[in-house]
C-alpha cells in the first residue's frame, strides 16, 4: 500500500502495460478532491486545479501546467474547446486535452456548468457533490411533520 503523498498521487495513474491500449480511467468527484489534496504536499498551486492536473499528466503534458496556471486556465474553464485554449499551445496538445477531458468531467461539474440542461439524478447511497447545511424554513420533507396551517 503506498505510504507517502507522491507514491499516493501515483497511484491515481497507473502506467498501461506496454501495448495494451488500457481505456483511460475516469475519475470521480472523490478521487478528484483527494488528489487535490495530496497535490497541496507537491505544488501548492496545482491543488487548485487538480482536473487540469489529471488531464496534462493523462496526456503526457504536465510540464504545461503553470504556464496554463499563469494564463488564468482554471478547472472552471472545463469543459473546453480547442478554439478557446490558449493559441501558443500546439493544435495537438490543444485536441489532446479536448479528447482527454471527458475523464475528469463529473456529475457536479456537468451539474455546474448546465450540460443540456440535463436533469440529474443520484442513486441512492452515491456520493454527492454538495453538502446539506441546515434545512430552509418551511420546507417539507417525508419525514418532517406538516406546517401549523395544515395540522387538523
Amino acid at each position: 500500500m503506498p505510504q507517502n503523498s507522491s507514491e499516493r498521487l501515483a497511484a491515481y495513474f497507473p502506467a498501461a502495460p506496454i501495448g495494451s491500449p488500457a481505456p483511460p480511467r475516469r475519475y470521480t468527484d472523490t478521487d478528484i478532491e483527494e488528489i487535490a489534496a495530496l497535490l497541496e504536499d507537491h505544488e501548492k498551486q496545482w491543488s487548485s486545479v487538480p482536473r487540469t492536473y489529471i488531464v496534462l499528466r493523462t496526456i503526457g503534458h504536465l510540464d504545461l501546467l503553470n504556464k496554463l496556471i499563469q494564463l488564468g486556465f482554471t478547472d472552471h474553464c472545463f469543459p473546453v474547446k480547442a478554439s478557446v485554449l490558449p493559441p501558443r499551445l500546439q493544435p495537438s496538445v490543444r485536441n489532446a486535452i479536448v479528447q482527454a477531458q471527458s475523464i475528469i468531467i463529473t456529475k457536479s461539474l456537468d451539474l455546474e456548468k448546465g450540460e443540456y440542461g440535463k436533469h440529474w439524478h443520484f442513486a441512492k447511497g452515491e456520493p454527492q457533490p454538495f453538502k446539506e447545511h441546515h434545512q430552509l424554513q418551511g420546507i417539507r420533507t417525508e419525514t418532517s411533520p406538516p406546517p401549523p396551517s395544515v395540522r387538523e
